[in-house]
C-alpha cells in the first residue's frame, strides 16, 4: 500500500505472513523406524507470539526535506515461527522399538518463534561544490529479537525404548522453555565525492 501524504512524503505500507504446511512428517532421530505410528508423525505449521500482529509488517515514510535532501525512516514487525506437533496430541506417552523397526504412541512438541522490532532511518544529501558532486549518507537502526523455544513430550514424558530382545529403557524428558534477546544497532556516516 502506497500513499502520498503531502508533497514532501510518501507513505508505503507492507503485509506478509506466509505458512508452511506439512502434514505427517517424522520427527528427527527416526529415520531408522520404518513403520511409524500414524500419531507419532508430526504436522509442521506456523507459530507466533502473543499478539494481535502475525507475519511481517513494515511502515516506511520518504521525506523530502529539500532539492537533493531526503530522508527515510523505516519500522517493521516480525512475528512468525513454526511448530511441529504431534498428530497423536499430547495426551498420549511415546515409544520406539527398534528391534521392530516402528513406534507407538505420540511424539514430543517443538514450538520455535521470533519476535522481531526494528527502526531505520537515514538521510540523503546530494550537491555540488568545487566542481564535484558530493553525496553524504548518514543514517542509523536498531533491531530486538526475542528467541523462544519450547520442547515437550507427550504424556507422562516418558520415551519407552525397545533396544533388543534383552535392552529396553526408558527416557525421562521434562519440557524445555528457553529465551533469549538480542538487541543491535548501529549508525553510519558515508561521504562520496564524483
Amino acid at each position: 500500500l502506497t500513499w502520498r501524504a503531502s508533497s514532501r512524503d510518501v507513505v508505503t505500507g507492507l503485509y506478509f505472513d506466509g505458512n508452511k504446511l506439512k502434514e505427517g512428517r517424522p520427527p528427527s532421530g527416526t529415520a531408522n523406524l520404518l513403520f511409524p505410528a500414524p500419531t507419532a508423525l508430526q504436522n509442521q505449521r506456523n507459530a507466533y507470539a502473543a499478539g494481535p500482529f502475525h507475519g511481517l509488517w513494515k511502515v516506511t515514510d520518504d521525506h523530502t526535506f529539500a532539492p537533493g535532501v531526503v530522508g527515510s525512516v523505516t519500522l517493521a514487525y516480525l512475528n512468525t515461527g513454526f511448530e511441529l506437533a504431534p498428530a497423536g496430541g499430547m495426551d498420549v506417552s511415546s515409544g520406539r522399538s527398534v528391534r521392530l523397526s516402528r513406534s507407538f504412541g505420540s511424539t514430543l512438541l517443538t514450538q520455535n518463534v521470533r519476535p522481531q522490532w526494528s527502526v531505520s532511518g537515514d538521510v540523503t544529501s546530494i550537491w555540488r561544490a568545487l566542481s564535484a558532486d558530493h553525496l553524504l549518507q548518514t543514517g542509523g537502526a536498531w533491531r530486538r529479537v526475542d528467541a523462544r523455544n519450547r520442547t515437550q513430550w507427550p504424556g507422562n514424558g516418558l520415551l519407552a525404548l525397545d533396544n533388543s530382545a534383552t535392552d529396553k529403557r526408558v527416557r525421562v524428558f521434562r519440557e524445555g522453555h528457553g529465551a533469549n534477546r538480542t538487541e543491535t544497532a548501529g549508525v553510519f556516516a558515508q561521504h562520496t565525492i564524483q
